[in-house]
C-alpha cells in the first residue's frame, strides 16, 4: 500500500521569531488518517476549544471542498417551511454567526433525473435578481451524501396569506393592503426587466416582514425567457473550471449545468404552479411570457377585494379545469359587486384578462397604474383637506407640541385681528386668557400623550384687547408631533 501524502500545518509560537514551525505529518501505521485536533493537541500552549469541534474530523476529509459543506458551516433546525422542491429549515451560519434559511433537497426530487438540475436552477436564477424585494442567496452547494441546499436569508414576519385572511375578517384596511400589493409589484417588475417569470405567484409566497419589507419568495419554478443578455457578461473568466470541484461521480452532469447561462424550457404538457392563481394558459400546459405572472397578480388581488382568488373548487383537477378554460364569470361578478375603488377593479379585471394580449405587458406596468391610483388618491385627500382647511367656517388649525401654530385658516385673522403671519411667530399660549393658561397647557400635555380634546373652552384676546370665547375639538399625530384643532366661537360664555 503506497504511503499516504504527508501533509504540512503551520504555526507561530508565542515568544518565537517570525519563521513557522513546520510539522511534517504522516499517516499511522494502521492506515487511519489524523485531525487537526490531534495535532494541535500535541504543540506547547495550545488549547482544544469547543469552537474547534468542527476540526476533529480527518484531514484528508476537509481537503475536499464539498465534503459535509453542509454540516460544517451550519447547524441545521428545525424545519419552518415545505415546498415542492425541498423542506426550509432555521439555521445558524457558524462562520458569520448569523440565522440563516436552509433549504434542503428533498428525496422525491433526489429521485428525479432533473430534479438536482431544477433545484439548483432556483438558486441561481433568484441569486442574479438582487433587489430587496426578491430573497437573497447566500450559498449553494452538493454535499458528498448527494443532498443538494440552498442558503437563504432567514425572514421573520407574515405571509401575505395570513394578512389576506386578516382583511377578510376587516382587522386590516384595504389601503394598507394595496400598499404591500404594491411592493409585490414592483419586486416582480424587476424579474420581469431582467427576463424572468416567477410562474407561481400567490399570497403564500410572498413575506410581509416585521419592518414593513415586501419579498417574494420560492423561485422554484422560474425561468428565463426572452433576452437573457443582461444576465451574461460579454466575457466570462473563470478562475477554475467545473472539473476542478470534486463533486460526486452521479453528481457532475448537474455540476456542469449549474456553471451554464440558458433560457430553461417549459416542460411540455406539464402544469406547473397553484390552479387558483394560474393563467389559463399556464393551466394548459402552454410556453408562458411575463404576462402569465401578472394574471397571478391579479388573482392575489382579486382574492384582497372579493376574499376569494378567481378559481376555487373541492379538487386541485377541478380547479386547473376552471383556470385552463379560463372560467372568470364568477371572478368578475364578485369584482362588480365588491365595495373596492372603481379604478382597482377595473386594473383587477384588466389583469385578468383570459387571453394575455388583453392584460399588461409585464408587472412594471401594473406597478405603475397602481402607484398612479395611489399617489391620485393622496393627491385627492390632500386637495380636499385644502378646501375644507380654507373653507371651513370654523377656525381651523395645525399646532406642534412646543406651543406654535404651524398653520392657520383664514378665519383665525378675521376672528381675532392679528395676520396668519404673526400668530404662527408666537407661541398660541401668548393670546389665551392669563386665568385659562394653566388649563390651556394641562390640554396641550393631554394631546401630547395621545388624548384627543372634546369642547374644551378658553378665551382668546383680540388685536383690540377684548376676549373672545373659544370651544376647542383637537387630536394628535404622535409620529408627526402635530396637533389638529377646531375651535368655534361660542357667542355666550360657558356658566
Amino acid at each position: 500500500m503506497p504511503d499516504r501524502p504527508t501533509r504540512r500545518l503551520q504555526s507561530t509560537e508565542s515568544g518565537s521569531d517570525d519563521s513557522p514551525t513546520v510539522i511534517h505529518v504522516s499517516s499511522p501505521a494502521d492506515g487511519s488518517d489524523v485531525s487537526p485536533v490531534q495535532i494541535l493537541g500535541h504543540l506547547p500552549g495550545i488549547e482544544i476549544s469547543k469552537s474547534m469541534r468542527n476540526w476533529a474530523q480527518p484531514l484528508s476529509r476537509l481537503s475536499d471542498p464539498i465534503e459535509n459543506n453542509l454540516h460544517a458551516r451550519y447547524v441545521v433546525g428545525e424545519v419552518i417551511g415545505q415546498g415542492g422542491m425541498g423542506a426550509v429549515h432555521r439555521g445558524w451560519d457558524l462562520q458569520l454567526r448569523r440565522c440563516v434559511a436552509i433549504k434542503i433537497i428533498s428525496e422525491e426530487q433526489l429521485e428525479d433525473p432533473n430534479g438536482v438540475h431544477r433545484f439548483l436552477r432556483e438558486a441561481r436564477i433568484a441569486s442574479r435578481l438582487q433587489h430587496p424585494g426578491i430573497v437573497k442567496i447566500h450559498d449553494v452547494d452538493i454535499d458528498a451524501s448527494g443532498n443538494a441546499f440552498i442558503v437563504m436569508d432567514l425572514l421573520s414576519g407574515k405571509t401575505l396569506d395570513f394578512l389576506v385572511r386578516g382583511l377578510k375578517k376587516q382587522k386590516i384596511e384595504l389601503a394598507s393592503m394595496l400598499l404591500i400589493f404594491q411592493q409585490v409589484c414592483q419586486a416582480v417588475a424587476y424579474a420581469h426587466a431582467h427576463s424572468v417569470v416567477h410562474r407561481d405567484l400567490k399570497p403564500s409566497n410572498i413575506m410581509v416582514g416585521d419592518f414593513g419589507v415586501v419579498v417574494v419568495l420560492d423561485w422554484g419554478l422560474a425561468r428565463l425567457c426572452g433576452d437573457i443578455e443582461s444576465f451574461q457578461p460579454r466575457e466570462t473568466v473563470r478562475s477554475r473550471s467545473n472539473d476542478d470541484i470534486r463533486f460526486p461521480n452521479c453528481l457532475k452532469e448537474a455540476a456542469a449545468s449549474f456553471g451554464d447561462i440558458e433560457p430553461f424550457k417549459t416542460d411540455g404538457g406539464l402544469v406547473l404552479g397553484t390552479p387558483n392563481y394560474l393563467a389559463p394558459e399556464q393551466a394548459r400546459g402552454e410556453e408562458v411570457d411575463a404576462r402569465a405572472d401578472v394574471f397571478s397578480l391579479g388573482a392575489i388581488l382579486c382574492e384582497m377585494l372579493t376574499g376569494k382568488p378567481p378559481f376555487f373548487g373541492k379538487s386541485a383537477r377541478q380547479i386547473q379545469q376552471m383556470s385552463a378554460q379560463a372560467q372568470l364569470g364568477s371572478a368578475y361578478d364578485r369584482l362588480d359587486a365588491s365595495s373596492a375603488p372603481q379604478p382597482i377593479v377595473k386594473l383587477t379585471r384588466e389583469c385578468l384578462a383570459a387571453l394575455p394580449e388583453g392584460r399588461p405587458a409585464n408587472a412594471g406596468v401594473l406597478a405603475d397604474s397602481l402607484t398612479e391610483y395611489l399617489e391620485s388618491g393622496q393627491r385627492r385627500a390632500e386637495a380636499e383637506l385644502v378646501r375644507f382647511f380654507e373653507l371651513s367656517l370654523d377656525l381651523f388649525c395645525i399646532a406642534n407640541t412646543r406651543g406654535f401654530f404651524c398653520r392657520v385658516n383664514d378665519n383665525f385673522p378675521k376672528v381675532l385681528g392679528y395676520s396668519a403671519e404673526y400668530l404662527t411667530s408666537c407661541q398660541f399660549i401668548e393670546f389665551v386668557h392669563p386665568r385659562d393658561r394653566s388649563k390651556t397647557l394641562a390640554e396641550v400635555e393631554r394631546l401630547a400623550r395621545g388624548e384627543p380634546t372634546i369642547h374644551f373652552r378658553n378665551r382668546y384676546r383680540h388685536r383690540d384687547g377684548h376676549y373672545i370665547h373659544l370651544e376647542w375639538m383637537a387630536r394628535s399625530v404622535l409620529s408627526e408631533g402635530l396637533i389638529y384643532a377646531v375651535a368655534r366661537v361660542m357667542r355666550q360664555p360657558a356658566r
